[in-house]
């Protein structure tokens, strides 16, 4: 499981390295391994967010922060929890605009994180669906696999349709974008070039395939 701390002050964030070293070797029985960074701003944290499982915040010195921190998240494309952290225990304004924010009291306590390191791990194995990484030569999109109306490779790019009409021009290796799409369980290969999401569907045979929009793939050539 990756955890990604992120506290403006020093003095709290290198506590909660220290705590989660404890909880580390406490649930070892439930999760192998626990791989924590830690952050002293936001720029940090959002250069790579989408490996984390799991983000802690802690920002004292400006609590405008925790907004700046959600959007940043979002735009980056991560899809891993957040847990805010209350000081004495008290609701944070940013938890009124964002009830899906997970939250630890101040001080924490090493039973509290335990616990919250254990649901937050139980919940992302149940809830969360990676998110696919599109690279195209201006920029690096992550987009919800389920999105994907279909994948082609069409000899030197592969062209990746999505539900609202988008066709991205993904220049990563056509093999590892199957590999990733198939691991939903909503995708099937009709040939070697093109991966098709079942759900759009309406015809197959051992000849073809229809999609919703009338395009027939062959299965032969």
């Amino acid at each position: 499981m990756y955890i990604a701390i992120v506290a403006d002050n020093v003095a709290d964030r290198k506590q909660l390295e220290r705590l989660m070293d404890r909880t580390n070797d406490t649930i070892k029985d439930i999760i192998d391994q626990l791989y924590v960074d830690s952050f002293g701003n936001i720029e940090s944290a959002t250069m790579a967010p989408m490996k984390y499982n799991l983000f802690i915040l802690d920002f004292t010195m400006d609590p405008a922060d925790y907004e700046k921190m959600i959007l940043a998240l979002k735009d980056h494309g991560a899809c891993g929890l957040v847990s805010v952290c209350r000081p004495d225990g008290k609701k944070l304004e940013i938890e009124n605009t964002h009830p899906e924010l997970w939250h630890i009291d101040k001080p924490i306590k090493q039973g509290d994180l335990d616990t919250l390191v254990t649901e937050a791990y139980g919940y992302v194995n149940s809830h969360t669906t990676a998110k696919l990484e599109i690279r195209t030569k201006e920029e690096t999109h992550y987009i919800d696999p389920q999105s994907v109306y279909y994948a082609r490779f069409d000899g030197s790019v592969n062209s990746v349709l999505v539900e609202d009409g988008t066709i991205y021009e993904h220049y990563g290796d056509f093999n590892d974008l199957c590999e990733t799409l198939m691991l939903t369980g909503e995708f099937v290969v009709p040939k070697k070039n093109i991966i098709v999401n079942k759900i759009y569907i309406v015809n197959s045979n051992r000849l073809s395939v229809t999609l919703f929009n009338g395009e027939k793939i062959n299965r032969l050539f």
